[in-house]
């Protein structure tokens, strides 16, 4: 399985540049000015803006009752300098802040190109982050093909804490739970093995990784009761009857959403920005917040 997933994709990568190149050309430019309007004026008659807030109630096994009722905010896929620009990201920012979190986690994709331009930005919205357990991050495969350097520098002057197969320790007292993170899958920068090995035998387990389909692979160890992830942007086109229009490799079996993998608490976020298409239509940003109880496996959706 992991042999599969770590195949370079080279073909995504020559389309992404193309669309690029595209986008960036008069007529690239003319066909996203309008498909801007057409997306702010469809999620406008939606009624909620372009922002959607999510909240799970999660209960998991191994969590010890001392964190029941903990506040875990999701966000994810910044893709700051595209479709989200610093305001939209600030205003993003502060409406998460409102719901309290005790820490939040973001699941990779702060640029999409010339992360040098935006690099500012970027430390000034992830500064903006309010958590009194932090703020914990993985890098996707866009910061790689960009530069991980930048964004790396960018998420160590705002006080995030990269978990790039890593593991954060968060105590109750003598209670514990642990949340950890894979480097990049689809660069093949995972390290399952040595996360585990980091990983205490006692207290609830919760994983980071950029593509959620590499659910497969951290719910067959048994280890983790919920894994977050991102980088599908929820197709950002959902088309009536049809779907997401388009999906990345690493994303398509777990598109958007909650789900139950063998066992484990899956969920996709769908972002808050967009790659090089500029548009969402039926298919909002997303904040998620999960409130965490002990108890045996199940979810409660608002």
């Amino acid at each position: 399985m992991l042999e599969n997933l770590r195949k370079p994709d080279l073909a995504l990568r020559l389309v992404l540049f193309m669309a690029a190149v595209v986008l960036r050309s008069p007529v690239g430019s003319a066909i996203l000015s309008s498909a801007r309007r057409l997306g702010d004026r469809r999620l406008s008659l939606d009624g909620e803006n372009w922002l959607e807030i999510n909240l799970l109630k999660l209960q998991l096994p191994r969590l010890d009752p001392a964190f029941n009722g903990y506040r875990l905010a999701q966000i994810s896929d910044f893709h700051i300098g595209t479709w989200a620009d610093r305001a939209r990201l600030i205003e993003a920012i502060d409406r998460m802040n409102e719901l309290k979190p005790d820490l939040v986690a973001i699941t990779g994709d702060f640029v999409t190109h010339q992360p040098a331009q935006y690099a500012s930005d970027l430390v000034e919205v992830l500064q903006r982050i309010q958590a009194p357990d932090g703020r914990l991050a993985v890098l996707g495969n866009h910061d790689y093909w960009s530069d991980p350097v930048i964004v790396r520098k960018a998420l160590r002057k705002a006080g995030v804490i990269e978990l790039n197969n890593q593991v954060v320790t968060i105590g109750r007292g003598t209670a514990r739970v642990h949340f950890a993170g894979v480097d990049d899958v689809m660069e093949g920068l995972d390290d399952l093995p040595a996360v585990l090995d980091k990983i205490p035998s006692v207290g609830a387990a919760i994983l980071l990784a950029h593509e959620p389909d590499f659910a497969d692979n951290s719910a067959a160890c048994e280890r983790f009761e919920l894994q977050i992830s991102g980088h599908t942007h929820g197709g950002q086109v959902n088309l009536p009857r049809i779907g997401p229009l388009v999906l990345p490799r690493l994303g398509r079996k777990y598109p958007s959403g909650y789900y139950r993998v063998n066992g484990m608490h899956l969920y996709t976020n769908r972002g808050l920005g967009t790659a090089e298409l500029e548009i969402r239509y039926r298919c909002p940003a997303e904040i998620t917040l999960f409130e965490l109880y002990q108890g045996d496996l199940s979810v409660e959706q608002n």
